[in-house]
């Protein structure tokens, strides 16, 4: 058996809700635990992987696509981003060096974080990839899950006669 690091969470979230709450709770789960995630790889000393410029980003548009199933690589790709190819997406890299490691260039959004470039002046994040907003936890909708136990430390509460 060898060992594991992860992220893992449970939530209470509330029956009965309408699908534009559910994808707004999903939204947030996803963002959080995506955050979580790159906050853990950023602990490793030799590791500079976490918060890529395009990261959050990517993970985002597979969470559009499985959510909003039209938004297929296809329909993204043809409609909604411009492909630039290997040499001219190296070209840009080149122009930025340290893109992957240094701290200026980390994103912590779930939006892009455009290079300037001769290919693609003012780029605009589609608005597709931003029509469900994250939902805010509160007590009765959605929030962490709370073990019962955990509130008493561990040790479940005895009630009654000495």
């Amino acid at each position: 058996m060898g060992l594991s690091i992860g992220v893992t969470k449970e939530y209470f979230v509330k029956y009965g809700l309408s699908l534009k709450t559910k994808e707004q709770i999903a939204l947030s789960i996803f963002q959080e635990v995506s955050l979580e995630f790159e906050q853990l790889q950023s602990l490793h000393p030799t590791s500079g992987s976490s918060f890529e410029p395009a990261d959050l980003v990517s993970n985002l548009l597979g969470f559009y696509s499985v959510i909003r199933p039209k938004l297929t690589k296809k329909y993204i790709l043809d409609n909604l981003c411009k492909q630039l190819g290997t040499d001219k997406s190296a070209k840009i890299y080149k122009k930025y060096p340290g893109t992957f490691t240094i701290s200026k260039y980390k994103n912590k959004k779930f939006t892009p974080r455009f290079f300037d470039n001769e290919y693609c002046k003012n780029p605009v994040f589609p608005k597709e990839f931003q029509e469900i907003k994250p939902y805010p936890k509160d007590n009765d909708t959605f929030r962490d899950w709370i073990d019962l136990f955990d509130i008493h430390k561990g040790i479940p509460p005895i009630t009654g006669p000495k």
